[in-house]
Order: structure tokens, then C-alpha cells, then sequence
């Protein structure tokens, strides 16, 4: 049964991008990881980006750090840490290519119009939508659409201003 009616609640589940996934490769029929670098990394030149436990590394990638333990995590082997999200994380990327992607995105540059405006239709109890919160940051008085993402050794926080279209 469902939780709420539709845009009476908010409930965040890592399955549905497991599951959107699985829609990508039959529409496709490649990989979902193939089908990120044939839309996303490649045309925006994302090349530093991977997928951790479906493609070996492509440069250097930073130890992991266990901020509960106070430690550096050294040697970790990504397929076992990183399969567990499947599409739902474990995206590794850079600061400067989390940045173009974002620019990219909310740019109009990899979607239409109307996916845009899908995207950017946020729950009003949580305003979450579709991966994405979107939400006035009050100390600065700024618009912005951010999400996080983190795993066991990462974590990362990507925000577009929406009046300057600036990405942090």
C-alpha cells in the first residue's frame, strides 16, 4: 500500500534508482553504466567520473575517511563497498566535473523542457522531488536545487543557485 497519496508526503528510497536503472537498460539496451557515459560523461567530457564497483578507477582517487573512527581508509576494494548502492551511488567523480554536470543540467544541456520542469516539481511537505530538494537557503536568500550523496569513506554536496545559476 502506499504511504500518502501522491504530494501528500515524502518517503526517500535508494531501490527506485535501482529501478530506473533496470528502465534505462531495457529502453537502451546497454548497461546503465554504459548509458552514463553515452549521455553524461562523455558529452560533457567527464572523464576523471567512474562508476566504483562496475569500472576500474581512472586516476587517483582520494583515501577514504571514516569520520565516525577519526581514520583514513586505505586499500579498500570499491566492488565490494560500492555494488551495494548499484545505481543508487557510487558515482566517483571530482569537484570540477560535479560542477559541470550540475551547469549542464540545469542549463538545458542533457534534458527538455518538460523533464526539467518534472525534475524541479518539489513535494511541498519536504521539497523533494525527483532526486533533487529545492528550497530558499534563508541565511543568504538564495534559490537553490542541491542533493547529496555519500557512501562509507565519501560524501558530497552539490548546489545550483537558481537567480545566478552558479554551481558549489
Amino acid at each position: 500500500q502506499p504511504h500518502f497519496a501522491p504530494g501528500q508526503g515524502y518517503r526517500y528510497c535508494n531501490t527506485n534508482y535501482t529501478l530506473a536503472a533496470l528502465v534505462i537498460e531495457a529502453a537502451t539496451g546497454e548497461s546503465w553504466v554504459q548509458a552514463l557515459h553515452d549521455y553524461i560523461f562523455d558529452p560533457l567530457v567527464m572523464d576523471s567520473t567512474f562508476v566504483g564497483a562496475f569500472e576500474p578507477r581512472n586516476g587517483p582517487v582520494s583515501s577514504e575517511y571514516d569520520y565516525f573512527n577519526d581514520i583514513e581508509i586505505t586499500n579498500s576494494p570499491m566492488t565490494a563497498e560500492y555494488s551495494q548502492a548499484h545505481a543508487a551511488g557510487g558515482i566517483l567523480s571530482t569537484a570540477q566535473e560535479m560542477a559541470s554536470w550540475y551547469s549542464a543540467l540545469f542549463n538545458g544541456n542533457l534534458i527538455n523542457t518538460n523533464s526539467m520542469e518534472q525534475l524541479t516539481d518539489f513535494e511541498p511537505i519536504s521539497d523533494y522531488g525527483l532526486g533533487l530538494m529545492g528550497y530558499e537557503y534563508y541565511p543568504l536568500n538564495i534559490n537553490v536545487y542541491n542533493h547529496t550523496g555519500g557512501m562509507l569513506g565519501y560524501i558530497s554536496l552539490a548546489w545550483y543557485d537558481v537567480n545566478t545559476g552558479a554551481v558549489l
